[in-house]
């Protein structure tokens, strides 16, 4: 069968297999583009259908797969990102649009079907052109001895930086690691996979030695005497069934944890089926309804009482982002035309963007200031990344824009927000750092002079830091969320170093 056969037999196969008013069909594709178009070839005769890739911000994750399960949804089109812990029964039909990469994923997603026992079809398109399409994949996919070295380069670098042969470090960070040259893009789809994949063969070969995957253990204490007592405190809240069943799952956990040892981001995710990035806001929520008591550490370290501070390098993080946003703004006008219109897909046109270009843009935007003089590609990039992550709540978690690299100092960037929201976002992100970053040196020791000064807090200190400040907690949504992106802002731009509690919120 040809590609431009398959829509319609698709469309034919859903018609077939969802004849009446329950049941849900997943066509599995080999690319995010080809998710992207079936979807819309799906949704454009009726049915209710969408896409579903690992380039999908995770709470648009978390609301298409609670959509299909529920069966407001009836047609997913997806990568092999979609399935893994979606438990819905009644899947009538699963098609393979392209072949899939192996014969074990083959098996795993065709066996999503007909879970309740009744009938269901697995379907196969095949086109010979599928192959070529699996082996570029595949080859794409290859790790090169490079890439090994690169790795484990930045892993040596990362230890001298924090002075410990021990270190908790996340895929991301490895790739972001400029001076180790990793040619590993960091937006790949691939990418954690090839850095876990990386590691596991150095461990073989005995370049290094993991200890355990260093998830973050919350000490936490109960609230409530009984069970019993929180689950009629779980009764009384407005939650949903899904969230309520969540709610006390946790809270089973934490009572027949042993004593003293908390409970560890795993569980979480493992067993109450809590993505990652809900962790937090888990146990924040769960405190404010009077059952468990959230005692989250942080631990950063922070430049204080030598050259170029903490508080020195957010100023100049800030300066410079100020002053990108509006190089950019000059770049790739035609952003503005969507009309802040959030739900548009692509606002602006792709634009392909030199480093040097931009440091010579933001340069004579600060001329006459400070910042000026202290403009490097790498600081510059930093921050440009940071704009590729999403900022607030609801529906403003989408990024501000999407990042690839083109060549040679080179990067591909399309704005997904007009420069208003952008300018909007930017700043009330910068304020939020400001007011975290207080509050982490006001624990500092007066007169320390240290580049490795290390803070310990508990994540409450930090909400009530931002609760604090009237000016940004008028503006602020959810502070839950603030703190994990604003932390992540400071981190990654190199104005502390997220050493404890970052698995939390990546």
């Amino acid at each position: 069968m040809t590609k431009a056969e398959k829509p319609a037999r698709i469309l034919d196969l859903v018609r077939e297999a969802l004849v009446g008013d329950s049941g849900g069909a997943i066509v599995f594709t080999a690319t995010r583009r080809n998710a992207e178009v079936l979807c819309e070839h799906i949704a454009g005769e009726g049915w209710r259908c969408e896409f579903f890739h690992a380039g999908l911000e995770p709470g648009t994750k978390r609301e298409i797969q609670q959509g299909f399960v529920s069966g407001i949804l009836r047609v997913i089109v997806a990568t092999n990102a979609f399935g893994m812990g979606i438990d819905k029964p009644d899947v009538r039909l699963v098609i393979h649009a392209d072949i899939p990469g192996s014969l074990e994923s083959y098996l795993q997603e065709g066996g999503r079907a007909g879970r309740d026992g009744g009938p269901a079809r697995c379907v196969l398109l095949y086109d010979d052109a599928d192959v070529e399409t699996q082996f570029g994949l595949s080859a794409r996919s290859r790790l090169t001895q490079a890439d090994f070295a690169g790795i484990l380069k930045a892993l040596r670098l990362r230890s001298r930086k924090l002075k410990n042969d021990e270190i908790v470090v996340t895929a991301a960070e490895l790739l972001l690691e400029e001076d180790a040259g990793i040619d590993i893009d960091p937006g790949s789809p691939d990418a954690d996979t090839k850095v876990k994949t990386a590691i596991a063969h150095l461990e073989r070969n005995r370049f290094l030695v993991r200890e355990e995957n260093r998830t973050r253990v919350f000490s936490t204490s109960l609230r409530v005497a009984t069970l019993e007592e929180g689950l009629a405190r779980l009764d009384r809240a407005d939650l949903s069934k899904a969230v309520r069943e969540r709610y006390r799952t946790v809270l089973d956990l934490v009572i027949h944890a042993d004593a003293g040892e908390g409970l560890s981001t795993d569980e979480l995710v493992i067993r109450a089926a809590i993505p990652p990035d809900e962790c937090f806001r888990t146990l924040q929520n769960l405190e404010r309804l009077g059952i468990l008591s959230n005692d989250l550490g942080l631990r950063v370290v922070l430049r204080t009482g030598v050259k170029d501070t903490s508080e020195a390098r957010l100023w100049r993080v800030c300066e410079i982002e100020r002053a990108l946003v509006e190089v950019m703004a000059e770049a790739a006008p035609d952003a503005d035309s969507s009309n802040g219109q959030v739900g548009t897909e692509q606002v602006g046109s792709e634009q392909v963007l030199t480093l040097s270009g931009l440091c010579q843009g933001v340069r004579e935007r600060l001329e006459g200031s400070r910042a000026a003089a202290e403009i490097i590609p790498d600081r510059l990039l930093a921050v440009l990344r940071t704009m590729a992550h999403a900022f607030g709540g609801a529906k403003a978690r989408r990024a501000m824009l999407d990042i690839r690299k083109a060549g040679s100092g080179e990067w591909r960037v399309r704005v997904r927000r007009p420069w208003r929201q952008i300018r909007e976002i930017t700043e009330m992100r910068r304020a939020v750092a400001q007011v975290l970053l207080r509050a982490l040196c006001a624990k500092l020791p007066p007169g320390l002079q240290s580049a490795d000064a290390i803070v310990e807090c508990k994540a409450r200190d930090l909400t009530d830091a931002l609760r604090s400040d009237l000016d940004v907690a008028a503006r602020l949504r959810d502070p839950d969320r603030a703190i994990e992106q604003g932390l992540l802002y400071l981190h990654e731009t190199e104005v502390l170093i997220l050493d404890q509690g970052r698995t939390v919120f990546r």
